[in-house]
């Protein structure tokens, strides 16, 4: 008896043990990271498809909430827009390289129960070493609710601009859209290519 008692508990130990390090490394993602899993999960739906568990999860865990699944109707019949803007900063650096470079900008969003908006102003630019060409690139995805409880890709938009021969590179995007949105993710990534074939990123997300 005193074996199987110990067997219980020595397996509930590992199992409880196992979970908080899975909780404890998704804690621990990176910036980078984040960023990488949302454009996964944006290239993996079309819009107006519903996410499965897992990514409904982690876009709840990560993404940017707008406003609550639960909405009065006050909300609905409002047509008045919240409008919040944030300025952005990110440095990146080629591995075994010279090559570094720094992101700055400002991202204003426009939210409302179904017109929604964004502004994305930035610049990339050299801080050492020499680049071939920059390219600023952002993606902007937003979900819904579907059923009980799961996620819906309603809009996506990805879209970038290119600078050769040139250690500075300015980009303005600008997008409007009508969706009823509940959670988004905005990535904005400039990838600066040195040295012929090589390349390096400076990401920014959690806008």
């Amino acid at each position: 008896m005193r074996q199987i008692l110990f067997a219980f508990v020595l397996t509930s130990v590992v199992y409880l043990t196992m979970g908080n390090l899975t909780t404890l490394a998704e804690e621990n993602l990176t910036e980078e990271q984040i960023a990488e899993k949302f454009e996964e999960i944006d290239s993996t739906y079309d819009v107006n498809e519903e996410l499965s568990e897992e990514d409904a999860e982690f876009i709840k865990k990560y993404a940017n909430v707008t406003q609550p699944e639960e909405t009065s109707v006050d909300m609905v019949q409002s047509s008045s827009q919240e409008t919040s803007s944030e300025t952005f900063y990110g440095t990146g650096s080629a591995p075994n390289s010279n090559e570094s470079a720094a992101v700055l900008g400002t991202y204003t969003l426009n939210q409302g129960y179904i017109s929604q908006s964004y502004k994305i102003s930035m610049t990339a630019a050299m801080n050492s070493g020499t680049a071939d060409k920059i390219t600023n690139e952002h993606t902007h995805t937003a979900y819904g609710t579907v059923g009980s409880g799961g996620l819906l890709k309603v809009y996506s938009k990805n879209d970038s601009r290119s600078c050769s021969n040139e250690q500075s590179c300015y980009s303005y995007f600008s997008e409007d859209y009508s969706a009823h949105v509940v959670y988004y993710s905005q990535v904005i990534k400039s990838t600066i290519y040195h040295d012929g074939n090589r390349s390096f990123d400076v990401t920014v997300s959690g806008l």
